[in-house]
């Protein structure tokens, strides 16, 4: 899950949520401005001194603080329905793997042969005269349809596992 690039952006985005709501807070407090002056002019010495307080009674900055943190609520949401989206596109993923995975193995184990086989016996009956043709082509047109759904499977299965690899963040 951490290879996800949709989710490595929401958990980017809930830290910057919280970096905002370190700004809001350091925005509601105010500086102590001091000025220090020094002049010499015609053989007259002058100096002087002055320092500036900030009385913040009504503005500490609350509506903004208050703003980013419902931004960071927010963000911690998204992340965690993307969270969510994530290990159930994996979940998805995986099973439709497994899926067309069982259907490849039913192709080899036994459909195909079968298939064969039932195309030679019908050829070696139409040999010996004891098939028609519509019979042998009939077989061939069963065998042919065999290796057809073979493929499709093996297709399907090869794009479900490449899904779940995508799901899982290991390709781009």
């Amino acid at each position: 899950m951490r290879q996800r690039p949709d989710l490595v952006a929401a958990r980017l985005s809930v830290i910057a949520a919280r970096s905002q709501i370190a700004l809001a807070q350091a925005n509601g407090k105010h500086d102590l401005n001091s000025t220090f002056s020094y002049s010499h002019t015609s053989g007259v010495h002058s100096s002087s001194f002055s320092f500036n307080i900030p009385l913040p009674i009504f503005n500490r900055n609350q509506g903004e603080i208050a703003r980013t943190r419902f931004a960071e609520t927010q963000a911690g949401f998204i992340e965690k329905s993307t969270q969510d989206s994530v290990l159930r596109d994996v979940q998805i993923a995986h099973e439709q793997a497994k899926t067309n995975e069982e259907i490849v193995r039913l192709y080899t184990s036994g459909y195909l042969d079968s298939a064969k086989q039932s195309r030679d016996i019908s050829e070696f009956a139409y040999r010996q005269g004891a098939a028609s043709l519509l019979d042998l082509l009939e077989a061939e047109r069963s065998y042919r349809s065999s290796q057809l759904g073979y493929r499709q499977a093996l297709a399907n299965y090869m794009v479900a596992a490449r899904q779940l690899l995508q799901a899982k963040g290991l390709l781009k």
